[in-house]
């Protein structure tokens, strides 16, 4: 089977603050990439099938297309909401239910990030009152066809 060539014309987006960002492709994992995508698109989401996967699986993909889980088959979704440069909620939603039931629990409301270097990986630090709730080492950032003509940004990250 062939591999459809992705042909870009470059081109930049404001991002605001005199902010830009090219957007040809992949873009190399650097925490100024990902800060700028996470300005950009500042939801994110995982799908799954079962309702605790996010918190126990290895890898985590995230897409920036918040409508992802319509090209998949998963019941369950956890989305980033990045509401400041390093803060995000965590809301689940049931995707399978009608109507789809969203929850965003207390303790997943308000989590600060940082970015650290760990040897030759990025490390993001999620934690609450100076309480870590989670770690994750960037593995790779792609862009990807979703649909006919429709583009996102892939971010994997492991535990």
């Amino acid at each position: 089977m062939k591999r459809p060539i992705l042909i870009l014309t470059l081109f930049s987006l404001t991002l605001g603050y005199g902010q830009e960002m090219n957007t040809d492709q992949n873009l190399e994992l650097t925490e100024t990439n990902i800060k700028k995508l996470f300005m950009l698109y500042p939801e994110w989401s995982y799908c799954s099938v079962s309702d605790s996967s996010y918190f126990s699986a290895d890898t985590i993909m995230l897409y920036s297309d918040i409508y992802y889980y319509l090209t998949t088959k998963c019941c369950y979704e956890t989305t980033w909401n990045i509401s400041k440069s390093s803060t995000l909620n965590l809301a689940d939603t049931k995707v399978c239910q009608e109507p789809p039931l969203s929850i965003i629990d207390f303790e997943k409301r308000d989590l600060e990030f940082q970015f650290d270097k760990s040897g030759n990986f990025l490390k993001l630090t999620i934690h609450k009152n100076n309480i870590i709730k989670d770690q994750f080492y960037f593995v790779s950032l792609d862009y990807i066809e979703l649909r006919k003509d429709q583009f996102a940004y892939r971010l994997t990250l492991i535990r």
